[in-house]
């Protein structure tokens, strides 16, 4: 199958018009537009509830403010007239990046609706990885109420089990025609990106089931994929597969635990972990990645220099799983602050430049791979001392590895990509415009990250929509090497049976070798005897002997028959009988019966012949009486059986090297029907050897 670039083309738009057709549907659901949220007749910073609206965007008609000393209670913010005023947030949505500091929201609501109806309301904080958040909410008395929430917490502690924060309005002090003034302080350790919703309650659940819908289909299809390359793996044993079924598993579930549903489900009271996992597993999706990349491209045969960059790459990705694992443990109480320092030393440092130097002294391209180590090693160390990872985990030099080791892992496998493509490497094009798809993916997720970009459904979605493009790109090629995998096999196949039956043919021809010469010197011998006794039988002799050499010749060489009927090798066997007959005249004695066609059965050329002749030379030629020798053949559409009895003196009367011929014969049948065909040899009377021939 050939992938050119309309193929991929092709499936990229496909797969990008339904990812975005699900998404636009999910937005669909929600009741009004971003534009309509902002009412008309709210006044600045006031939003007013009324019956005819069902949800308020309240991004637009935001107060913040920015506590950069992280000190900042709500009796500071009260208190404290030398405080700057709150600014007006005028973006649809709140995408404020990587920040150190606390953020104060102001909101001020009025309740213009009925008692009852009034507090069928909720605020939605739509950022399920919002660290901290404390929520203040002014009762009638002038006090505040607080709800502390957030992934810093167990998720128990929420005010709503829903995998975003949600605080219901039946629990606030919402009096009909009063304004009511509430503050949250938000600050995380990821991205602080949120648009705050108040919505009404049947409308919200009626969203979020349209949402979870296409978070369903999403982690659906990469669940799939995962599975099939998985499947492949353990059917082909080819490794390319596990590190891809491995690699797309990990970013399953680094999307379930940014989209908050890990947390809900699956480790609902460890906030630790939910908070250092995540770094844990951005570094273990690059690992294996990288490995794929590396064993899918065979760069270590075709691109060594390229393959010493990947495995860099891929061990930095297990430094920086080692990193956020002693993180981990440290801030899970597990290890004191020494003991992860030492830890981190040895993970992070010491051991993979034992391995980096251990690999250097065997490969060609040692001193890229030397200086590289060397450049990785005082990088970390450097970013250790000065920020002290274990010690305080969050840190700029942890967030430009979080960003760099993806980024720069992902340009490497492209370019490497790229070269193979304008080698010639058809499956290179497919992967190429995966890693394509996981660039551009990666790029706006951080651009998102670090604020640039603004927050809406286009780029919130798009690492969504590249992942499960780049998984299903990348199994395309895989499914392709199958194909010509399953091919190389069939020829491969063909290949050695063609050599068997060459290596048969030969051992054949070799056997058939030795009787040969076998047959003439005897045969010449009793030529030799009849020239002093009787010239004309001689003469006889001489034509009869020269038939034989032509059914031998065309038997023999490169170009040989190997094979013969049953009826050719019973006329050879009268023509050998009638030479011997020459020499030993009516002490000879010969009886030949064949039942049934005879030309429909394929033995091995001149297998009869070394039999009878056995029993002449043992049962005939030493007795003064000469000797019998019966020759009897039945075929029928089920088996041939061949009997060649003698009145000699059985086995034990015969010589030891008599054995020659018949384990040639033994050996060629064997050759030839395998299991279908038995070889008897037995004492009756004499020696009487029986062949079975069985149809297949």
């Amino acid at each position: 199958m050939c992938w050119n670039r309309w193929n991929v083309a092709s499936i990229l738009l496909v797969i990008t018009i339904l990812l975005w057709c699900a998404a636009l549907q999910s937005a669909s659901a929600q009741p009004v537009s971003t534009s309509e949220l902002s009412t008309a007749d709210s006044t600045f910073g006031i939003t007013r509830l009324q019956s005819g609206q069902h949800a308020y965007n309240l991004t637009t008609n935001l107060l913040l403010y920015e506590d950069t000393t992280n000190k900042l209670s709500l009796d500071d913010i009260l208190a404290n007239p030398l405080l700057p005023r709150f600014q007006h947030y005028t973006q649809p949505a709140l995408n404020i990046g990587y920040s150190n500091s606390s953020y104060w929201i102001k909101m001020v609501f009025v309740n213009d609706i009925p008692e009852k109806e009034g507090t069928d309301w909720l605020l939605e904080f739509n950022n399920p990885n919002i660290g901290f958040l404390e929520f203040f909410v002014q009762d009638p008395t002038g006090h505040f109420q607080t709800i502390t929430t957030g992934t810093y917490l167990p998720f128990v502690q929420r005010p709503t089990q829903h995998r975003h924060v949600i605080i219901p309005f039946a629990s606030l002090p919402v009096q009909y025609g009063k304004p009511f003034v509430c503050y949250a302080r938000i600050c995380s350790g990821e991205p602080i990106r949120l648009a705050p919703t108040i919505w009404r309650t049947a409308q919200f659940y009626e969203y979020d089931s349209a949402r979870t819908l296409v978070l369903g289909l999403y982690y659906g299809i990469l669940m799939i994929v995962a599975l099939y390359n998985l499947m492949l793996f353990l059917i082909v044993r080819e490794r390319s597969y596990l590190f891809a079924s491995l690699f797309m598993l990990i970013a399953w579930l680094i999307q379930f635990t940014n989209d908050g549903l890990a947390y809900q489900y699956l480790w609902s009271r460890a906030n630790v972990w939910n908070q250092e996992g995540r770094g844990l597993l951005n570094g273990a999706v690059f690992v294996f990645l990288t490995l794929f990349a590396r064993n899918f491209l065979q760069t270590a045969n075709s691109m060594p220099r390229s393959d010493a960059i990947l495995q860099i790459f891929t061990i930095a990705s297990v430094q920086l799983v080692a990193l956020k694992f002693l993180v981990y443990i440290h801030n899970a109480g597990y290890v004191h602050t020494w003991q992860a320092d030492t830890l981190f030393f040895i993970a992070v440092v010491a051991l993979p430049s034992f391995y980096l130097v251990r690999q250097a002294r065997r490969e060609q391209w040692n001193k890229a791979l030397r200086a590289a180590m060397m450049i990785s090693s005082v990088f970390w160390i450097a970013g250790f001392t000065t920020n002290k990872f274990v010690e305080h985990g969050l840190s700029t030099f942890d967030r430009i590895m979080n960003a760099l080791i993806p980024t720069g892992s992902v340009v490497v496998m492209t370019l490497v990509a790229l070269m193979q493509t304008r080698r010639g490497n058809r499956t290179a094009r497919v992967f190429l415009a995966a890693a394509w798809t996981l660039s551009a993916a990666i790029l706006v997720e951080e651009l998102l990250h670090i604020g640039v970009l603004p927050s809406n459904i286009l780029t919130e979605s798009f690492m969504k929509s590249g992942t499960v493009m780049m998984a299903i790109l990348f199994s395309l090629p895989l499914g392709d090497r199958i194909r010509s995998l399953r091919q190389r096999t069939e020829e491969l196949e063909l290949t050695s049976l063609a050599a068997q039956k060459a290596a048969a043919e030969a051992r054949l021809e070799a056997l058939q070798a030795k009787i040969n010469p076998h047959f003439l010197f005897n045969t010449l011998n009793s030529i030799a005897s009849l020239i002093s006794i009787d010239a004309a039988k001689a003469e006889q002799a001489v034509v009869r002997l020269s038939k034989l050499f032509r059914y031998t010749l065309h038997r023999s060489g490169a170009s040989a028959k190997n094979t013969a009927t049953l009826a050719e090798e019973i006329d050879v066997v009268r023509m050998y009988l009638e030479l011997e007959h020459l020499r030993l005249a009516e002490r000879l004695r010969t009886t030949i019966d064949v039942q049934g066609d005879a030309k429909t059965v394929l033995l091995p050329a001149l297998t009869l012949q070394p039999l009878v002749e056995n029993s002449v030379k043992y049962a005939v030629a030493p007795r003064a009486a000469g000797g019998t020798i019966v020759i009897t053949a039945i075929v029928d559409e089920r088996s041939c059986r061949i009997v060649i009895r003698d009145d000699g003196a059985g086995l034990t009367g015969r010589a030891s090297d008599s054995g020659h011929g018949l384990q040639s014969v033994q050996e060629r049948l064997a050759l030839m029907f395998g299991e279908r065909c038995s070889f008897e040899l037995r004492d009756h009377d004499g020696v009487e050897i029986v062949i079975t021939l069985h149809s297949a």
